[in-house]
């Protein structure tokens, strides 16, 4: 599945040297945005966000989630590099595939 980049990801690819770039993208994949009604997450990243070298706790965001079609007041919550190393191996090809396609364009 190829992934389309906002109008923020185009530019930060297009004027960040490749290392920083990949470091936003591996920081924003790990920033999760959790429904308050439904319990659906989704990356900042794949929601077309940046967030990186940032820090938040308790922290809200109005969203409109997809899954449950409300908008709500969203969790922000980062996940750390041991719980990624516990998701199962699909998510991780996903991921690696969506990079391949990603670095292709």
């Amino acid at each position: 599945m190829e992934m389309n980049l906002s109008k923020t990801q185009q530019l930060a690819r297009a004027i960040l040297p490749t290392t920083w770039y990949e470091a936003i993208r591996d920081s924003s994949e790990r920033w999760m945005i959790q429904c308050t009604k439904c319990a659906s997450e989704r990356s900042v990243w794949s929601v077309g966000g940046i967030r990186w070298g940032a820090v938040a706790y308790g922290k809200r965001l109005a969203v409109h989630c997809s899954s449950c079609d409300k908008v709500v007041a969203a969790k922000l919550r980062y996940v750390s590099e041991d719980c990624l190393s516990k998701q199962s191996d699909d998510s991780l090809e996903q991921l690696s595939s969506q990079r391949a396609n990603e670095e292709k364009r």
